[in-house]
């Protein structure tokens, strides 16, 4: 069996995985990956930090609630985004 792969664009950072700033990367997942299969992968490399609840995801500029996380798809040249909200002071 054949996997075919798509590409997102991931931005993340925002004090996530030990990076400040937000990065832009290339994302390579199988096609019919969901927003919470994504994180799983992501969080395999950057930590489980990403299911905090300070965490903002979102898809192409629309926040995607945690609740629907499992039942959102990614297509092709969709922009995923992970970052943590930051507080100072």
């Amino acid at each position: 069996m054949v996997t075919t792969m798509m590409t997102v664009r991931l931005r993340f950072g925002g004090g996530l995985g030990g990076t400040s700033r937000v990065e832009v990367t290339d994302f390579v997942l199988p096609e019919g990956t969901t927003v919470q299969a994504a994180l799983e992968t992501l969080a395999r490399d950057k930590g489980d930090e990403v299911f905090h609840p300070a965490v903002l995801v979102a898809v192409n500029g629309r926040r995607i609630p945690a609740e629907e996380c499992a039942a959102r798809t990614l297509s092709p040249g969709d922009a995923l985004t992970v970052i943590s909200g930051l507080a100072g002071g």
